[in-house]
Protein backbone atom coordinates (compact mmCIF):
# COMPACT_ATOMS: atom_id res chain seq x y z
CA UNK A 1 0.00 0.00 0.00
CA UNK A 2 1.30 3.43 -0.96
CA UNK A 3 1.31 6.23 1.61
CA UNK A 4 0.27 9.79 0.81
CA UNK A 5 0.79 13.06 2.65
CA UNK A 6 -1.64 15.95 2.07
CA UNK A 7 -0.56 19.46 3.07
CA UNK A 8 -3.36 22.02 3.07
CA UNK A 9 -4.81 24.86 5.13
CA UNK A 10 -8.25 24.43 3.62
CA UNK A 11 -10.90 22.75 5.82
CA UNK A 12 -12.82 21.92 2.63
CA UNK A 13 -9.86 20.07 1.08
CA UNK A 14 -9.12 18.32 4.37
CA UNK A 15 -12.75 17.19 4.62
CA UNK A 16 -12.73 15.93 1.01
CA UNK A 17 -9.73 13.69 1.64
CA UNK A 18 -10.94 12.57 5.07
CA UNK A 19 -14.36 11.55 3.74
CA UNK A 20 -13.07 9.75 0.65
CA UNK A 21 -13.59 6.00 0.90
CA UNK A 22 -11.93 3.11 -0.88
CA UNK A 23 -8.29 4.10 -0.45
CA UNK A 24 -7.23 0.47 -0.02
CA UNK A 25 -9.02 -0.46 -3.25
CA UNK A 26 -6.96 2.19 -5.04
CA UNK A 27 -3.75 0.83 -3.51
CA UNK A 28 -3.25 3.48 -0.80
CA UNK A 29 -3.38 3.79 2.94
CA UNK A 30 -5.69 6.61 4.09
CA UNK A 31 -3.58 9.76 3.64
CA UNK A 32 -1.98 11.70 6.44
CA UNK A 33 -3.04 15.36 6.50
CA UNK A 34 -0.93 18.24 7.80
CA UNK A 35 -1.60 22.00 7.90
CA UNK A 36 1.86 23.57 8.20
CA UNK A 37 5.26 23.19 6.57
CA UNK A 38 6.86 22.28 9.91
CA UNK A 39 4.30 19.53 10.58
CA UNK A 40 4.71 18.16 7.05
CA UNK A 41 8.50 17.97 7.41
CA UNK A 42 8.14 16.31 10.81
CA UNK A 43 5.72 13.78 9.31
CA UNK A 44 8.15 12.87 6.54
CA UNK A 45 10.85 12.40 9.16
CA UNK A 46 8.72 9.95 11.13
CA UNK A 47 6.83 8.10 8.39
CA UNK A 48 7.53 6.70 4.95
CA UNK A 49 5.78 8.84 2.33
CA UNK A 50 5.48 7.72 -1.32
CA UNK A 51 3.89 10.91 -2.73
CA UNK A 52 2.82 14.28 -1.40
CA UNK A 53 0.03 16.65 -2.37
CA UNK A 54 0.88 20.27 -1.61
CA UNK A 55 -1.83 22.92 -1.74
CA UNK A 56 -1.23 26.55 -2.74
CA UNK A 57 0.56 28.79 -0.26
CA UNK A 58 3.40 26.44 0.72
CA UNK A 59 6.34 27.86 -1.24
CA UNK A 60 8.73 27.16 1.65
CA UNK A 61 7.75 23.49 1.60
CA UNK A 62 8.23 23.35 -2.18
CA UNK A 63 11.76 24.70 -1.76
CA UNK A 64 12.47 22.27 1.07
CA UNK A 65 11.29 19.36 -1.06
CA UNK A 66 13.58 20.39 -3.92
CA UNK A 67 16.57 20.31 -1.59
CA UNK A 68 15.74 17.40 0.71
CA UNK A 69 13.24 15.12 -1.06
CA UNK A 70 13.77 15.45 -4.84
CA UNK A 71 12.52 11.91 -5.54
CA UNK A 72 9.07 12.06 -3.96
CA UNK A 73 6.34 12.84 -6.52
CA UNK A 74 4.36 16.02 -5.82
CA UNK A 75 0.79 16.02 -7.08
CA UNK A 76 -1.81 18.72 -7.58
CA UNK A 77 -4.50 19.47 -5.02
CA UNK A 78 -7.85 20.32 -6.63
CA UNK A 79 -11.19 21.16 -5.09
CA UNK A 80 -13.30 18.73 -7.11
CA UNK A 81 -13.46 15.18 -5.76
CA UNK A 82 -13.72 13.43 -9.13
CA UNK A 83 -10.83 15.45 -10.55
CA UNK A 84 -8.78 14.73 -7.44
CA UNK A 85 -9.37 10.99 -7.78
CA UNK A 86 -8.22 11.21 -11.40
CA UNK A 87 -5.00 12.83 -10.17
CA UNK A 88 -4.59 10.08 -7.56
CA UNK A 89 -4.90 7.44 -10.28
CA UNK A 90 -2.08 9.16 -12.18
CA UNK A 91 0.00 9.08 -9.00
CA UNK A 92 -0.66 5.37 -8.63
CA UNK A 93 0.49 4.68 -12.20
CA UNK A 94 3.71 6.60 -11.58
CA UNK A 95 4.36 4.88 -8.24
CA UNK A 96 3.85 1.50 -9.89
CA UNK A 97 6.58 2.42 -12.38
CA UNK A 98 8.91 3.64 -9.64
CA UNK A 99 8.47 0.54 -7.47
CA UNK A 100 8.46 -2.11 -10.20
CA UNK A 101 11.24 -4.70 -10.30
CA UNK A 102 11.06 -6.25 -13.75
CA UNK A 103 14.71 -6.38 -14.76
CA UNK A 104 17.79 -8.42 -13.93
CA UNK A 105 19.56 -5.30 -12.66
CA UNK A 106 19.66 -4.21 -9.04
CA UNK A 107 16.32 -2.71 -8.00
CA UNK A 108 16.68 1.05 -7.67
CA UNK A 109 13.69 3.35 -7.14
CA UNK A 110 15.69 6.44 -8.08
CA UNK A 111 16.70 5.02 -11.47
CA UNK A 112 13.13 3.81 -12.06
CA UNK A 113 11.89 7.34 -11.37
CA UNK A 114 14.48 8.70 -13.80
CA UNK A 115 13.31 6.29 -16.53
CA UNK A 116 9.68 7.26 -15.88
CA UNK A 117 10.71 10.91 -16.21
CA UNK A 118 12.36 10.17 -19.56
CA UNK A 119 9.16 8.52 -20.79
CA UNK A 120 7.22 11.62 -19.76
CA UNK A 121 9.68 13.85 -21.62
CA UNK A 122 9.27 11.75 -24.78
CA UNK A 123 5.50 12.16 -24.41
CA UNK A 124 5.97 15.92 -24.02
CA UNK A 125 8.42 16.29 -26.93
CA UNK A 126 6.05 14.27 -29.12
CA UNK A 127 3.46 17.00 -28.40
CA UNK A 128 0.98 14.59 -26.84
CA UNK A 129 0.33 16.65 -23.70
CA UNK A 130 -2.96 18.44 -24.47
CA UNK A 131 -2.50 21.75 -22.63
CA UNK A 132 0.05 23.96 -20.91
CA UNK A 133 -1.65 23.29 -17.56
CA UNK A 134 -1.18 19.54 -18.06
CA UNK A 135 2.52 20.09 -18.72
CA UNK A 136 2.93 22.17 -15.56
CA UNK A 137 1.10 19.51 -13.56
CA UNK A 138 3.17 16.63 -14.90
CA UNK A 139 6.48 18.49 -14.63
CA UNK A 140 5.81 18.85 -10.92
CA UNK A 141 4.60 15.28 -10.47
CA UNK A 142 7.73 13.91 -12.15
CA UNK A 143 9.98 16.35 -10.21
CA UNK A 144 11.56 17.68 -13.40
CA UNK A 145 14.33 20.18 -12.68
CA UNK A 146 13.33 22.57 -15.46
CA UNK A 147 11.71 25.97 -15.45
CA UNK A 148 8.96 25.14 -17.97
CA UNK A 149 7.96 28.76 -18.51
CA UNK A 150 11.39 30.17 -19.39
CA UNK A 151 12.69 30.29 -22.99
CA UNK A 152 14.26 27.04 -24.16
CA UNK A 153 16.02 25.83 -27.31
CA UNK A 154 14.51 23.22 -29.61
CA UNK A 155 16.33 21.15 -32.24
CA UNK A 156 14.86 18.77 -34.77
CA UNK A 157 17.29 16.24 -36.22
CA UNK A 158 16.50 14.00 -39.17
CA UNK A 159 17.82 10.48 -39.77
CA UNK A 160 17.86 9.93 -43.54
CA UNK A 161 18.33 6.17 -43.17
CA UNK A 162 15.40 5.90 -40.76
CA UNK A 163 14.16 2.34 -40.26
CA UNK A 164 17.14 0.90 -42.11
CA UNK A 165 19.59 2.05 -39.44
CA UNK A 166 17.46 0.99 -36.46
CA UNK A 167 16.39 -2.41 -37.82
CA UNK A 168 19.40 -3.47 -39.87
CA UNK A 169 22.40 -1.85 -38.17
CA UNK A 170 21.41 -0.75 -34.67
CA UNK A 171 19.21 -3.73 -33.64
CA UNK A 172 18.48 -2.29 -30.15
CA UNK A 173 15.32 -0.23 -30.73
CA UNK A 174 14.55 3.46 -30.36
CA UNK A 175 14.72 3.57 -26.54
CA UNK A 176 18.28 2.25 -26.51
CA UNK A 177 19.16 4.68 -29.30
CA UNK A 178 17.83 7.55 -27.18
CA UNK A 179 19.99 6.34 -24.28
CA UNK A 180 23.06 6.24 -26.53
CA UNK A 181 22.34 9.76 -27.76
CA UNK A 182 22.01 11.01 -24.16
CA UNK A 183 25.45 9.58 -23.44
CA UNK A 184 26.89 11.68 -26.27
CA UNK A 185 25.01 14.90 -25.52
CA UNK A 186 25.17 14.63 -21.73
CA UNK A 187 22.55 15.78 -19.24
CA UNK A 188 23.30 19.49 -19.07
CA UNK A 189 24.80 22.32 -21.14
CA UNK A 190 25.20 25.94 -19.98
CA UNK A 191 22.94 25.26 -16.94
CA UNK A 192 20.24 23.90 -19.24
CA UNK A 193 18.86 20.37 -18.98
CA UNK A 194 19.11 18.33 -22.18
CA UNK A 195 16.10 16.18 -23.07
CA UNK A 196 16.17 13.81 -26.05
CA UNK A 197 13.38 11.80 -27.69
CA UNK A 198 13.46 9.52 -30.72
CA UNK A 199 9.92 10.31 -31.85
CA UNK A 200 10.13 8.18 -35.02
CA UNK A 201 12.78 6.20 -36.91
CA UNK A 202 13.38 9.33 -39.00
CA UNK A 203 13.28 12.06 -36.36
CA UNK A 204 15.01 13.01 -33.13
CA UNK A 205 13.91 15.96 -30.99
CA UNK A 206 16.15 17.68 -28.47
CA UNK A 207 15.34 20.49 -26.08
CA UNK A 208 17.73 22.52 -23.94
CA UNK A 209 15.64 23.75 -21.02
CA UNK A 210 16.97 26.20 -18.38
CA UNK A 211 17.07 25.11 -14.78
CA UNK A 212 15.35 27.35 -12.20
CA UNK A 213 18.74 28.30 -10.72
CA UNK A 214 20.12 29.57 -14.06
CA UNK A 215 20.76 33.26 -13.44
CA UNK A 216 21.58 34.29 -17.01
CA UNK A 217 18.34 35.13 -18.80
CA UNK A 218 19.97 35.14 -22.25
CA UNK A 219 19.49 31.97 -24.31
CA UNK A 220 22.89 30.81 -25.69
CA UNK A 221 21.53 29.83 -29.09
CA UNK A 222 24.77 30.19 -31.08
CA UNK A 223 26.86 28.17 -28.61
CA UNK A 224 24.12 25.56 -28.29
CA UNK A 225 23.78 25.13 -32.05
CA UNK A 226 27.55 24.67 -32.35
CA UNK A 227 27.43 22.11 -29.55
CA UNK A 228 24.65 20.17 -31.31
CA UNK A 229 26.51 20.11 -34.63
CA UNK A 230 29.76 19.07 -32.94
CA UNK A 231 27.98 16.24 -31.09
CA UNK A 232 26.25 15.10 -34.28
CA UNK A 233 29.70 14.77 -35.84
CA UNK A 234 30.90 12.61 -32.94
CA UNK A 235 27.83 10.37 -33.21
CA UNK A 236 28.33 9.94 -36.93
CA UNK A 237 31.97 9.00 -36.34
CA UNK A 238 31.38 6.48 -33.55
CA UNK A 239 27.98 5.02 -34.45
CA UNK A 240 27.95 5.48 -38.19
CA UNK A 241 24.57 7.22 -37.85
CA UNK A 242 24.08 9.94 -40.44
CA UNK A 243 22.00 12.82 -39.09
CA UNK A 244 21.28 16.40 -40.06
CA UNK A 245 20.03 19.36 -38.05
CA UNK A 246 16.86 20.44 -39.86
CA UNK A 247 15.35 22.89 -37.38
CA UNK A 248 16.67 24.99 -34.52
CA UNK A 249 14.70 27.69 -32.72
CA UNK A 250 13.99 29.44 -29.44
CA UNK A 251 10.66 28.64 -27.79
CA UNK A 252 8.89 30.51 -25.01
CA UNK A 253 9.19 27.44 -22.77
CA UNK A 254 8.47 23.75 -22.39
CA UNK A 255 4.80 24.64 -22.01
CA UNK A 256 4.81 25.42 -25.74
CA UNK A 257 5.06 21.70 -26.47
CA UNK A 258 1.36 21.44 -25.61
CA UNK A 259 -0.70 20.01 -28.44
CA UNK A 260 -2.78 23.18 -28.66
CA UNK A 261 0.29 25.34 -29.45
CA UNK A 262 0.96 25.64 -33.22
CA UNK A 263 4.68 26.55 -33.08
CA UNK A 264 5.91 23.12 -34.16
CA UNK A 265 4.20 23.04 -37.55
CA UNK A 266 6.65 22.85 -40.45
CA UNK A 267 6.84 26.10 -42.38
Amino acid sequence: MYRLLIVTKSPTIEKMFSETDGWETMGFKPPRIRKTTADAIECMGKHHIDAIGIDEGFSELDSWMDTNQPHIPIFMIVGDKDQQLAVIREVELLLNQIHTDDSNDDYNEESNFSMARERWMKYLLSRLAPTKLEILKQQRLYRCSDDPQRPCLFARISIPEGDMFITERWHYGSERLATALRNFFGEEFEQMNIHIAVVSPEEIRIVFSPRPDREDTAVPDTATKEYIEETIGQIQHYLGLNMSLTEFRVLDGLVNFAADCPWCETK
